[in-house]
């Protein structure tokens, strides 16, 4: 059936991936003359388009995803007469637009991942802050969770110089960016799961050892994207002071651990007095 709507030149048309609802504050063009016939999620098919040069722009990015930088944004395709459709180009020369292994384009443009944070805090058995703690994380990304990267240290960073910005976490997830001793805060954190071990307690202190698995977004591929675990709030680890006067001991040991022998002691003392007092009695 031949196609009569009229199309003006240098005109605007929205169009949503299965055809949601267009964003009419992001998108201000025609959001009706033009469809998606492809209902596969991330997959856009537009028919009827007549020949010419199109500019394309993505206005909206799905959940949890990022537009390009602006000078990337801009993509270029062209309908011949015949109604042949070239692939999609970069008309800015960016990097956004993926390839196949051969170079060939794939006529897809990748959207970034929205990185997470998670927070944390180092304190006493009276909830104040200690500084000094190191720990240990193993990252295990969503794409490959049964392959988990190396652990990586992280060290609290605690300025004294009246620092705000940490400038050795600006290349990577893996620093300390809470200036305060003993709060920590990791940013730019890709999607996947997250154990941080502490490994050393601040000075005077025995270190907790439990680990704390926290996700960001979701563990594994096949799992949805979940919007709530994009920031993570991993609570506040307490140490116990060290006491390491005890003879011939070795080791660490904490005033719980010294009250507990220090009753077992007392026990041990009232069954022998008892014992004893029996025997004198028979």
């Amino acid at each position: 059936m031949e196609d009569h709507r009229v199309r003006f030149p240098d005109a605007s048309y929205c169009i949503a991936d299965n055809n949601q609802t267009v964003d009419t504050t992001r998108c201000t063009g025609n959001a009706e003359t033009y469809t998606d016939s492809d209902t596969t999620e991330g997959a856009i098919n537009v028919k009827g388009l007549p020949a010419g040069t199109y500019t394309l722009v993505e206005t909206v990015a799905p959940v949890l995803h990022e537009l390009p930088d602006a000078a990337d944004a801009w993509y270029t395709f062209t309908i011949s007469e015949d109604g042949v459709a070239s692939d999609i180009a970069d008309a800015k020369g960016g990097t956004t637009m993926l390839t196949d292994a051969s170079g060939t384009s794939m006529n897809t443009i990748g959207d970034t991942r929205a990185t997470g944070s998670a927070t944390w805090k180092k304190t006493d058995i009276a909830g104040n802050a200690l500084g000094g703690s190191t720990w240990k994380v193993t990252f295990c990304p969503d794409s490959s969770p049964n392959s988990c990267d190396e652990p990586v240290t992280i060290t609290d960073w605690a300025p004294t110089d009246g620092s705000a910005t940490h400038t050795e976490c600006s290349a990577t997830w893996a620093c300390d960016t809470d200036s305060a001793a003993g709060s920590f805060k990791l940013t730019s954190l890709p999607w996947g799961t997250y154990t941080p071990v502490e490994q050393k307690a601040p000075n005077g202190y025995v270190a907790d050892t439990t680990p704390r698995t926290f996700t960001i977004v979701r563990s594994k591929a096949a799992d949805p994207i979940d919007a709530t675990q994009l920031a993570k709030d991993v609570g506040s680890t307490e140490n116990e002071i060290s006491i390491t006067s005890l003879p011939m001991t070795g080791g660490e040991w904490t005033p719980r651990n010294v009250a507990l022998i220090g009753i077992s002691a007392l026990v041990l003392a009232a069954v022998s007095y008892g014992i004893v007092k029996r025997r004198r009695r028979g």
